[in-house]
């Protein structure tokens, strides 16, 4: 899978994953969940990597799901229906992730960034960072939560 929105580098032993679709504030639309999930995958069977960090290219972290894509889609609901299993697969594996991971975070977190960041296991806010739940201005729940045990093993992915 070629990865166009979503970006690996490795270094010391630890794995870098940037989000890049910085003129829409790196909003996630369903591609950019694929290869956020193909990445993780790719991580965790690798022994030489010790940690992982996230980050987002351009003036934000993640500007939440991109509404615009999911507005052009030819069935709209059935993509925003893709795109939020699709999302909750990744947050399950994320959560389930071999490797502890760090997201550093600036500009605005909003929506399903804050379910990524809210799914590591450290966060690191810059100055500027302004975390948005957005979820109530759509009329909509958190489309990237899976439930989470008191042990902090996901007792479910679905919505």
């Amino acid at each position: 899978m070629s990865h166009r929105f979503v970006s690996l580098q490795r270094a010391g032993g630890v794995a870098t994953i940037a989000f890049s679709r910085e003129e829409a504030l790196n909003a996630l639309t369903l591609d950019m969940i694929e290869e956020f999930d193909c990445l993780l995958a790719q991580i965790d069977g690798a022994p030489d990597i010790r940690a992982v960090l996230l980050r987002g290219e351009g003036r934000a972290f993640m500007a939440g799901g991109d509404l615009d894509y999911l507005r052009a889609a030819e069935d709209a609901p059935a993509a925003a229906g893709a795109t939020i299993r699709s999302l909750n697969k990744t947050i399950l594996r994320l959560t389930r992730l071999s490797k502890p991971t760090v997201a550093c975070v600036h500009g605005v977190v909003a929506g399903a960034g804050l379910s990524i960041v809210l799914a590591c296991d450290v966060a690191v806010a810059a100055q500027d960072c302004r975390f948005v739940y957005a979820y109530d201005a759509i009329a909509a729940v958190p489309d990237g939560a899976c439930r989470i045990s008191c042990r902090g093993r996901s007792a479910s992915a679905e919505p």
